[in-house]
């Protein structure tokens, strides 16, 4: 990590996705995963005596198992197509 920033928004969002979501994250990618093309994503930028902005990047099929494992559910659950 580059600062004590980074540090600690990573570890906040390493607790959120092991308390809420069940999933291990880490921070060492293979070359697959270096290569995935992102499915969607989010910003949040902060303003206070630090500021800033995190952003979180999402590939692959997780979406589903992440829905799935935060509200108890054994399967992934599926989308609606419109």
């Amino acid at each position: 990590m580059k600062n004590p920033m980074e540090r600690i928004l990573y570890d906040t969002a390493v607790l959120t996705f092991e308390a809420l979501g069940f999933l291990s994250p880490t921070a060492a990618l293979n070359a697959s995963q270096r290569q995935a093309l992102v499915d969607t994503g989010m910003q949040v930028e902060f303003h206070g005596p630090l500021s800033g902005q995190l952003a979180i990047l999402i590939c692959g099929d997780i979406l589903p198992v992440l829905a799935a494992n935060m509200v108890g559910e054994e399967s992934p659950l599926h989308t609606i197509s419109t």
